[in-house]
């Protein structure tokens, strides 16, 4: 979902300073009517009509030379677990979030260790 451009914004509270009451603004405008009034709330206690929660854009956890220590690690230490991984680069991160980021590199991590063959097995 994309915020209103600003000239949107702008018509809307134009509409509301002719003295328009907020189910006709919403109804001229196109938007719903919970918007227009929390438009009209924003200009009100903020002073301004910019949308309130900034365009969020990809957090990447590891910054480029992060991912150079993560694949001289992996280069060195094949076996590194995601433990060894977060001590060596140094930053505190989730687990799950190193692995993310191995998995968008293409590198691999340590798997669990393979449990032993059944005895039931008739192989």
């Amino acid at each position: 979902m994309h915020a209103y451009a600003m000239s949107f914004r702008q018509e809307v509270i134009a509409l509301y300073e002719e003295g328009r009451p907020t189910a006709e603004v919403a109804e001229l405008m196109g938007c719903c009517r919970p918007w227009a009034r929390g438009l009209k709330q924003r200009l009100r206690e903020t002073g301004s009509i910019e949308p309130s929660k900034p365009v969020r854009k990809s957090q990447r956890t590891y910054d480029d030379a992060d991912e150079a220590k993560l694949r001289a690690l992996l280069g060195e230490k094949p076996d590194a677990t995601l433990a060894e991984i977060i001590a060596h680069v140094g930053k505190k991160i989730a687990p799950g979030n190193v692995s993310r980021a191995l998995r968008r590199m293409d590198l691999p991590r340590k798997k669990s260790p393979r449990t032993p063959q059944s005895r039931i097995d008739p192989m």
